[in-house]
């Protein structure tokens, strides 16, 4: 059963911010594979909510990657999954304490 996909704002803020690289920085057609990608990945994730690993028990946070440089960041709730970030593994890994400590 597909529960709902429900984005942060911080994780819509994260989506925004790649799409417009990857249509600045290389084109089109890059963009529409990215977000194919993405979409796919995200339907995966609503079908499967545990398919992935917990990166932290306590908050229950999983890990999809989605590219060699994206991860998803997402939990599931009881009735929706909450995608929390579209994380660039280039990024400062310690944001991803940050992102845990606001979850």
């Amino acid at each position: 059963m597909l529960k709902p996909v429900v984005l942060t704002l911080n994780a819509k803020d994260d989506l925004e911010n790649i799409s417009a690289w990857l249509f600045e920085k290389w084109n089109l057609r890059v963009l529409d594979n990215f977000l194919s990608l993405y979409e796919y990945k995200v339907r995966l994730i609503a079908e499967y909510p545990s398919r992935y690993s917990i990166i932290h028990q306590s908050s229950k946070l999983r890990k999809a990657v989605l590219t060699k440089h994206n991860i998803i960041l997402y939990r599931e709730k009881e009735d929706h999954v909450e995608l929390v970030s579209i994380f660039d593994t280039r990024q400062d890994l310690e944001k991803i304490n940050s992102l845990i400590k606001d979850v």
